[in-house]
């Protein structure tokens, strides 16, 4: 064997093999330090604000929203997941949805766009057993008749003084 080392193949076969086994090495040393469970828990759901797609990403030490997305730009969210139906069932894909906040829409409720009901941040996961959060037009008509009731109660504005 040390004969076969002196020879020009056996060098390049000797070259070879320590490169494989510094390759493998290095595999099981990075593998041991970052485990699937980690890199699961990294791995997160965005959306592309450019492109409305959703995607996955492994997000890193340091790293800004938004990130970079495939389109190319950094115009990658956090994607909030809604798991309702328009009719109020519970279905097993989710709409990934883009938070109005996000979309420079700040204090705007957020609604799916598959299903038409409201989104809120970290929003729960649906249930057979759990109400349905409201649609945009069930939103919209609690709110249009709060913000009716709220100015009956409210005092005329205060005059100036001015003008007389």
């Amino acid at each position: 064997m040390p004969e076969l080392l002196k020879t020009p193949g056996g060098k390049m076969l000797g070259a070879a093999f320590a490169i494989i086994a510094i390759a493998t090495v290095v595999v099981v040393i990075k593998r041991s330090f970052v485990s699937p469970e980690v890199t699961a828990a990294n791995t997160r759901d965005f959306v592309d604000s450019a492109t409305g797609k959703a995607f996955k990403s492994e997000i890193q030490p340091g790293e800004d929203i938004p990130i970079r997305a495939p389109s190319g730009g950094n115009t990658g969210y956090p994607a909030e997941l809604c798991y309702w139906t328009a009719d109020g069932h519970v279905k097993d894909t989710p709409t990934y949805v883009l938070m109005n906040e996000y979309a420079g829409k700040p204090g705007q409720p957020t609604f799916c766009p598959d299903c038409h009901r409201l989104v809120v941040g970290h929003n729960p996961r649906a249930s057979a057993n759990r109400k349905p959060p409201p649609t945009e037009a069930e939103y919209n008509a609690r709110h249009s008749n709060s913000n009716k009731s709220d100015n009956k109660n409210s005092a005329p504005p205060p005059e100036t003084g001015r003008g007389r």
